[in-house]
Parts: structure tokens; C-alpha cells; sequence
């Protein structure tokens, strides 16, 4: 129940004062942005996993920027891609009008820029 600045300090404590491999288990995505995709292990169906690579084909800035997103989709019981920052800004005000939809039944939304990454994204996350 640390604040989310305190868990990063403690982590980097730990990383920092230690030359073997640690292994952390959160639900804290602060704690998660502080590591790679690609040194992220999940469970799933009690069978351990890294995660899925995000197609090379998206933007190298945004996919940067989309691998926040995909740490806080982790947490959820399901994600909606979106094509763009309209439907980013205007699904969580339609959804408010349905009993907060979206919120009540852990849906992340992931900001795809374009037709075309909504296709990788939807790979990615079949993968996973």
C-alpha cells in the first residue's frame, strides 16, 4: 500500500544494492513501467509467460508510449482498442452514461493510432 513514488524508490533500492536476479510480484503498474516488456513474466492458466513482442511495424515513438497502456491492461479482465484519440477522449463519456460501463467491468481502453495498428494490437493481445 505504498504511495506509487515510495514503491519505485524501494525497487530501486533493491536493483540497486543487488548483482543477482530478483523476482518482484505486483499489481502495481508504477512498479511494472519501471522494467522492460521483455523482462516481464505473467501467469496465466498457472503457467508462467513473457510477454508477447509488440509488432515492429507500429511507430517506434508510439509504441513506446502504447507499452504503458499494455502494462495497465494487464490488470484487466479486458481491453477495447480504439483508432484514435476521438474515440480515446469520447468511449469513457458514452460509457459513464451506461452505469460506468467500462470502469465497473475493468475494461482498458488502448489508444491504437490508426486502423492498422488496431490489427497488430489485436495480435499482440491475442498472444496473449
Amino acid at each position: 500500500n505504498l504511495e506509487p513514488a515510495t514503491q519505485r524508490k524501494v525497487v530501486k533500492k533493491f536493483i540497486s544494492n543487488s548483482n543477482k536476479q530478483i523476482f518482484i510480484t505486483t499489481h502495481s503498474t508504477d512498479i511494472l513501467k519501471m522494467f522492460k516488456l521483455d523482462q516481464i513474466l505473467y501467469m496465466n492458466e498457472n503457467i508462467i509467460k513473457v510477454l508477447p513482442k509488440i509488432d515492429s511495424g507500429i511507430d517506434k515513438y508510439f509504441r513506446s508510449a502504447a507499452e504503458y497502456q499494455v502494462l495497465s491492461s494487464l490488470f484487466s479482465k479486458a481491453v477495447l482498442l480504439v483508432e484514435g484519440d476521438a474515440e480515446l477522449g469520447g468511449v469513457p463519456i458514452i460509457s459513464k452514461a451506461y452505469d460506468d460501463f467500462l470502469e465497473d467491468r475493468y475494461i482498458t481502453l488502448i489508444r491504437c493510432q490508426g486502423k492498422d495498428n488496431i490489427i497488430r494490437f489485436a495480435k499482440f493481445f491475442n498472444e496473449l
